[in-house]
């Protein structure tokens, strides 16, 4: 995916960033691009199909695998947090962020994650990725 926004600090607000994950009908295609993360397996593969739905003030997640299969074994449910201009949740050991970033789609956003392990060992980021809409 090409991103010609790249370094734009944009912060998108909750609103926007609510519309712009629930809009791809089919959900985001999750692309981990060349991660390093080699000590620990990444909860989220390429090609996971991240689905989000409004949830009152905040978003559920489901994450589906290429076969349909749920890849968390249930939704998640995302809270906005102020201060990093995300959607985050803690779960599975990792504090993940998930935020939506101006860029040159046909939507006019993509999508990012983020997460940290809660505990060692850590890489920097540990993981990390981007989506597409399907």
């Amino acid at each position: 995916m090409t991103d010609d926004h790249e370094g734009d600090t944009t912060m998108a607000t909750k609103e926007q960033t609510i519309t712009a994950l629930t809009s791809p009908t089919n959900g985001w295609t999750f692309n981990a691009g060349s991660t390093t993360t080699a000590l620990r397996r990444p909860i989220f593969m390429n090609g996971d199909n991240f689905l989000f739905s409004g949830a009152g003030d905040n978003l559920a997640l489901r994450v589906l695998d290429d076969n349909g299969r749920f890849v968390l074994g249930k939704d998640l449910l995302l809270g906005w947090d102020v201060a990093t201009g995300a959607f985050t949740v803690t779960a599975y050991g990792r504090h993940m962020e998930i935020r939506a970033t101006p860029a040159n789609t046909e939507l006019g956003w993509t999508l990012n994650y983020q997460a940290e392990y809660e505990a060692g060992p850590h890489l920097s980021p540990d993981e990390g990725g981007d989506g597409d809409p399907k």
